[in-house]
């Protein structure tokens, strides 16, 4: 880095104190700070933050949260940023990202020392990744909340314990695309849960309408739990689909149990289908 710097080099969109964040690398960011970096305030300075609280870097968000005495005894430089508030100007991001990833310590921390808060990104990322503990917490020092994401997320990455907190818990509820996202990303488990605990939300589909990588298994599942959903023509469409796009071995064993048990045309019209990226 000295090099770069003797040879002209600067750092004015932060890309590098970017990276070093990302790395947790503080003493490079300590060295870029006073020779390299150069205030702009249309600059990317506040994703320094972020991405050290997405990581759990604790120590730089500590670091760039120096308390207003510490102000005389820097240089003139960073004293200019921190009068700029250019760190913290997406602090809110900084804590859903940290809650999103698992870091308690620095979601408590950014709870204690900053007064922004978080938003429903926070719990709707935790629900996302699995992280329970983290949702518990939130759901009781916070009042954001969550959307209804929060479930379908979770649904559909199978984290079977979240789905059944959220379902007891929050008061945003289950819904059609909470099931089928369980179903189509071949998470039974959440999906049985689903099935048992909100009878009343069936997948509302005419066919197979997404490929899981078990498919027989997803069918045999809809069969046995949402027979008035798997309906012959429902077999038929899943069939007619299934022969333009199968490829693998197991598609041809799930194919040849579709011919055997519906065979014929769909008597009915193929409803719209819209799908989303998983």
């Amino acid at each position: 880095m000295e090099y770069l710097v003797a040879i002209g080099c600067t750092d004015k969109y932060a890309h590098a104190m970017i990276n070093a964040a990302r790395k947790g690398h503080l003493n490079c960011i300590k060295w870029l700070l006073e020779h390299t970096y150069q205030y702009h305030p249309q600059g990317s300075a506040d994703r320094v933050v972020v991405e050290a609280a997405k990581l759990g870097y604790l120590n730089i968000l500590e670091f760039f949260h120096a308390p207003r005495y510490a102000l005389e005894e820097m240089s003139d430089k960073r004293r200019r940023i921190e009068d700029a508030g250019a760190w913290w100007k997406r602090s809110r991001d900084a804590m859903d990202e940290a809650a999103a990833h698992g870091h308690l310590d620095v979601v408590k921390w950014l709870y204690a020392n900053r007064s922004e808060g978080c938003t429903t990104a926070a719990m709707d990322g935790a629900a996302r990744n699995g992280h329970l503990e983290m949702l518990v917490w939130l759901d009781k020092i916070t009042n954001e909340g969550c959307t209804k994401k929060a479930m379908q997320q979770a649904a559909m990455k199978g984290h079977l314990e979240v789905v059944k907190w959220l379902a007891t818990s929050r008061k945003e509820g289950c819904s059609v695309e909470v099931v089928e996202y369980a179903i189509i990303s071949d998470n039974l488990r959440v999906a049985s849960f689903l099935q048992k605990n909100f009878p009343q939300y069936a997948p509302d589909k005419s066919d197979l309408w997404i490929w899981p990588q078990n498919i027989f298994d997803t069918l045999l599942f809809i069969q046995a739990n949402y027979p008035d959903v798997f309906t012959l023509d429902f077999g038929r469409h899943t069939r007619v689909s299934l022969t333009s796009d199968c490829s693998k071995g197991s598609d041809l064993l799930t194919l040849k149990w579709l011919e055997e048990h519906y065979a014929g045309r769909p008597s009915k019209k193929k409803k719209e289908v819209f799908f989303w990226t998983l």
